[in-house]
């Protein structure tokens, strides 16, 4: 990233007598590059809600989706926690992205992305549907990678919290709006019309991406080299930290829709549109980082969050029959989830100084990891034993989540406050 010095203008000071012999040019403080890429920044911001909209809702309509492909919950929940492990591939991508190729990679994460979605338009069993999804994984994967990594590199870390909550909201927008529109959509023309869609709604992103954003910006250039990452007790700490929490979070998000249809009789529909309540509370949680993250504190903010997921999955393991009861239990959980997510993911842009890209990335494929496993993990588990279980991997995900966190406190590597 170039120094304050080389962004810098020149200053002339007019004095009287003879010039120094040298003159150093005087910084002039000017705003991040995100400021300057309005036009960019909104298009990647427009990719980043569609592309979350694709990987999230498949979990929230499993049932519908296990009826259409004629397999059964546990059977389809398993294909796709299998299919996001393709989502490793993005740790690969880290140190080009730390060269600077940031719209390289938006782009190459949106094709892919539509490529997978159509996939799952067309597919007549549920491997295919699978295959199409690993696709889908795999690309916004990568486009997450360079979009945080890019913003870890132009924002300094004091206001970064800030700037990755605003795109995050994207993320809380996708099931807010996302999962009552993919269910009714489902509703009125089958399960395979919502991801065809979304694939044909990504092409004219990617082509004003492709025009808005710069080939290269920031970064020491495409031929620079750097040190390897190494791994560092503050850096795996926070590895550790938001692959338990994105555990635990998914746990409950990979089952909830199957427990509201079984346990209170809701219709895929209802689900859908109930779960603007959920969308709701992400868009608080991410709304809330922007304008306290930074102020309270990465790391504070990241443990709230925890904590406050925690509660929630213990409430819905406790929950009677009673539907209001049901869905505010799981406000809370991803309410939690999601402030303290976004907190780490500052934090994770930061850990890694000029390799930032490469944690980010590293980040990535583990999160993948993570939805993978718990997906899987989640769906067999509520199969056979309810969702009591399944929130009680959300409990324990939490916990090491939150001891991980704690324990980067006595850490001397650079600050995470």
């Amino acid at each position: 990233m170039p120094s304050d010095r080389a962004r810098g203008r020149a200053v002339v000071v007019l004095c009287r007598g003879p010039l120094p012999e040298r003159v150093d040019l005087l910084p002039v403080s000017q705003p991040p590059i995100v400021a300057q890429l309005p036009e960019g920044m909104a298009a990647m911001a427009a990719g980043k809600l569609m592309v979350s909209v694709a990987l999230r809702m498949p979990y929230v309509f499993l049932p519908t989706l296990a009826v259409g492909l004629g397999t059964t919950i546990a059977h389809l929940g398993f294909l796709l926690g299998l299919a996001e492990l393709v989502g490793l591939g993005t740790f690969l991508i880290g140190r080009s992205i730390d060269r600077g190729a940031y719209r390289k990679w938006l782009l190459t994460g949106l094709a892919t992305t539509i490529t997978g979605l159509a996939l799952m338009a067309l597919a007549g069993s549920a491997a295919v549907f699978a295959l199409g999804f690993a696709g889908a994984t795999l690309g916004v994967g990568l486009y997450t990678a360079s979009a945080h990594s890019f913003i870890g590199s132009e924002v300094p870390y004091d206001r970064r919290g800030r700037v990755i909550g605003v795109l995050e909201t994207t993320w809380a927008v996708a099931i807010l709006l996302g999962a009552p529109t993919v269910g009714l959509v489902i509703a009125a023309l089958g399960w395979q019309a919502p991801w065809g869609l979304i694939s044909f709604g990504l092409l004219p992103i990617s082509i004003w991406l492709f025009r808005s954003f710069p080939k290269h910006v920031g970064g020491p250039g495409p031929h620079h080299r750097r040190e390897r990452l190494r791994l560092t007790r503050p850096i795996v700490l926070t590895l550790v930290s938001s692959f338990t929490a994105s555990f635990g979070s998914i746990a409950i998000f990979s089952t909830y829709g199957s427990w509201l249809e079984e346990r209170f009789g809701l219709t895929a529909g209802t689900i859908g549109v109930l779960s603007v309540a959920i969308g709701g509370a992400e868009l608080v949680a991410s709304t809330a980082t922007v304008r306290f993250s930074d102020q309270w504190g990465k790391r504070r903010s990241a443990m709230g969050g925890i904590v406050l997921m925690a509660t929630g999955a213990t409430a819905v393991m406790i929950v009677p029959k009673v539907t209001a009861l049901g869905i505010a239990a799981l406000v809370v959980v991803f309410l939690g989830f999601e402030f303290g997510f976004i907190c780490l993911l500052s934090i994770a842009s930061e850990v890694g100084g000029e390799n930032r890209g490469s944690v980010v990335s590293v980040n990535g494929a583990l999160g993948t990891v993570a939805r993978a496993s718990s997906a899987a993990i989640a769906t067999t588990v509520f199969a056979g034993h309810g969702m009591p279980a399944a929130a009680a991997i959300s409990v324990l995900s939490a916990g090491v989540a939150a001891a991980a966190l704690a324990a980067t406190a006595g850490t001397r590597r650079r600050s995470i406050a």
